[in-house]
């Protein structure tokens, strides 16, 4: 009864892994829509144009965009390859140059939906204690669905504040909103 009991709790823990790994596979697949969605559009921009200072524009972001989706691919692997989750090494990230960089890649996502960025944001002189990579795919996953509900023309607002001991990021949109059953959920 004792090894039944014990290999009934090995397999339900193997079936978690197997879930989480799953669920993590599911999240980085959705998470390569941003990169994609910036290089498709940006090659479009780039065949419509002159060889000019914008055109260098268009080859930096979907050179840096290539980039992302490799560092994306290489995480798949190594949560494929594991049988545990991804490890998260946080570090200290010097807020300003996150901030700039995502100013970047927002940008252009925004300029590939048609959508107006405005950037209202303080100047921060400290630091963020996180995984940079997983903190950019977060803010980049908001930025995608925001830019995909924002009609054409509209307008994503990013905005910051800090207090003693916090950054506050906000992130509006001009689209329809959220559903009820959307918002429950959010935080997966």
């Amino acid at each position: 009864d004792e090894m039944r009991l014990a290999l009934q709790e090995s397999l339900e823990r193997q079936w978690r892994m197997e879930q989480t790994k799953n669920e993590q596979m599911s999240a980085l697949a959705h998470d390569l829509k941003t990169p994609l969605t910036l290089v498709r559009g940006n090659a479009e921009l780039l065949a419509d144009t002159h060889l000019t200072e914008e055109q260098n524009e268009y080859v930096d972001c979907i050179m840096n965009s290539a980039l992302q989706m490799q560092e994306y691919v290489q995480m798949m692997i190594e949560v494929v390859r594991s049988s545990v989750t991804m490890p998260v090494n946080r570090v200290q990230i010097p807020a300003a140059e996150f901030l700039k960089e995502l100013k970047r890649q927002a940008g252009g996502l925004c300029a590939v939906h048609h959508v107006a960025l405005k950037w209202n944001c303080i100047d921060f002189a400290g630091k963020i204690c996180a995984e940079p990579r997983l903190l950019m795919r977060a803010f980049m996953n908001i930025f995608a669905n925001a830019a995909e509900h924002t009609p054409s023309g509209g307008v994503i607002l990013f905005e910051t504040k800090e207090d003693e001991t916090h950054f506050i990021f906000s992130i509006t949109d001009s689209g329809k909103g959220f559903t009820p059953n959307a918002l429950c959920h959010a935080k997966e």
